[in-house]
């Protein structure tokens, strides 16, 4: 794998063969038209998946020169991203949600908010006077009083942490990544969404929001009861072991 490039796109998946080609060249045209001034990739993070994302996802890799193709053998998109940034350097590194839900012409954005702004971390975030999206009630309903929740238990600012796209810069990872520990994991998959920003937040990183357009993708395979069970397991967990304790701000 390339190392010490300027940007790190990750995609990761799980279950995706529906989508997945189809997303993948979106996003790659998108790069190569926007982001030229930049060195960047684009890697695929297939996660356990039981249909033939994988096998998609290799021949992707082959017929796209910057794409790459990373398989980790767990199920949990944190997982995932946590080892592929172990193994990697980039001055910025961005993942996003496969189904695109968060419009792709924000990308550079995100990633200019790193590159040249000077943010640590940089989160779309659809709860922004200016984001513009569609949801249905439940799931706007329920990620509303999610962000609740986290404020009245964690004390964070941040208006949405749970939107699939987001950036940080090397020193963010460098200072993040020793605070997570994957060998007791509970709610990886996606309360890694909000552990990045709760994290980030209680070490004092300095934190860019955006307002996206953002429309829910139909045919989702994200299960609410699922992710709700793995959010609560992992706000017990942080409140247990307060990773941060010991961390400068």
């Amino acid at each position: 794998m390339i190392s010490d490039i300027d940007i790190l796109i990750t995609v990761p998946v799980y279950n995706e063969e529906k989508q997945l080609r189809t997303k993948i060249y979106e996003l790659n045209n998108y790069a190569l038209k926007n982001l030229r001034e930049y060195r960047y990739k684009i890697v695929i993070a297939e996660n356990g998946s039981k249909d033939s994302t994988s096998y998609i996802a290799s021949h992707l890799a082959k017929e796209l020169k910057l794409v790459e193709f990373y398989k980790h053998p767990e199920q949990g998109r944190g997982k995932a991203l946590y080892s592929l940034w172990l193994q990697e350097k980039a001055r910025c590194y961005i993942y996003m949600d496969v189904d695109l839900a968060t419009d792709v012409n924000h990308t550079l954005e995100l990633a200019n908010s790193i590159m040249r702004k000077g943010y640590d971390v940089s989160i779309g975030s659809r709860n922004l006077n200016d984001s513009r999206v569609h949801r249905g009630l439940k799931r706007t309903t329920i990620s509303k009083g999610y962000i609740l929740l986290l404020r009245l238990i964690f004390g964070i600012k941040s208006s949405d942490t749970q939107c699939g796209f987001k950036a940080l810069s090397s020193d963010a990872k460098e200072r993040l990544w020793p605070l997570l520990n994957p060998d007791n994991w509970t709610g990886a998959a996606w309360f890694f969404d909000a552990e990045l920003i709760i994290l980030a937040e209680k070490i004092g990183l300095k934190i860019h929001e955006i307002p996206v357009k953002w429309n829910e993708a139909p045919g989702t395979t994200v299960s609410i009861a699922n992710t709700i069970k793995e959010d609560l397991s992992g706000i017990y967990r942080l409140l247990k072991t307060k990773p941060w304790k010991n961390q400068k701000v």
